[in-house]
């Protein structure tokens, strides 16, 4: 779908305050309609086949068009997922400390014994 019927749409209602969809609109508007309202960038008013923007479509206008507040959204998304991956590599790490506890226990007994057997070498 072409992003260009986005903007012309968002940015239509952003000129007018509304759009109103009619029988003689365009296929390509009609579904480039829906699929704004499908991710929730305009919103149908009480009066038949008008559209407002949604305070997020305000938010793809601001951002210069779809095109950019979609990247927008794909870079935020791109960074929580970054941010989940390294949350879990930390907490697998401290899982790491914790499962070798016990190594850690038996080579501090290892070298207090070494330490005690040469002191009573002494």
């Amino acid at each position: 779908m072409a992003t260009d019927d986005f903007d012309k749409i968002l940015f239509e209602i952003r000129d007018n305050g509304w759009i109103s969809i009619s029988s003689s609109t365009p296929f390509n508007l009609i579904t480039a309609v829906r699929e704004l309202h499908g991710r929730g960038l305009i919103e149908k008013r009480k009066q038949n086949n008008t559209y407002d923007l949604t305070p997020e479509g305000f938010k793809a206008v601001d951002k210069g068009g779809f095109e950019n507040w979609q990247k927008e959204i794909e870079r935020d998304e791109l960074i929580d997922k970054r941010v989940k991956v390294l949350q879990l590599k930390e907490l697998k790490g401290n899982i790491f400390h914790l499962k070798y506890w016990w190594l850690l226990l038996i080579l501090a007994a290892l070298v207090g014994e070494i330490i005690r057997f040469l002191f009573e070498l002494v």
